[in-house]
């Protein structure tokens, strides 16, 4: 994992990659992953987090479709292109979830996320 001046230059590098046109998978990739950074840190999410009772209104089952299956070539080409997954987005929300916090290793993760700016 990156470490200090590594993970700025890394999160440098993916924050200038926002292109004028986007594919389908990666409006739907950056809508989820405003959609985690608007629940991740709720009580709501902490008390019941993954449930169908909780705020994520289906987040996981969509993180899965994504995840894999047919999607498996576009979130493997979302990741090369961008430095994160939809599986790092989960592992963010799900360390705010257990934990409350970030530490340094999701910490650096999060930043590369919050790095990139989104295509439109």
């Amino acid at each position: 994992m990156l470490h200090g001046l590594g993970c700025l230059v890394f999160s440098l590098m993916f924050a200038s990659v926002a292109a004028a046109e986007c594919t389908d998978y990666e409006i739907s990739v950056f809508s989820m992953t405003e959609e985690a950074k608007s629940f991740q840190r709720s009580q709501g999410f902490r008390d019941l987090g993954w449930s169908s009772a909780g705020p994520t209104n289906g987040w996981l089952d969509r993180m899965y479709v994504h995840k894999g299956g047919e999607n498996l070539r576009n979130n493997s080409e979302f990741s090369i292109k961008y430095g994160f997954s939809i599986g790092d987005v989960y592992q963010i929300a799900d360390e705010y979830r257990t934990e409350g916090k970030l530490d340094s290793f999701f910490q650096e993760i999060e930043n590369v996320i919050n790095a990139v700016e989104p295509c439109r």
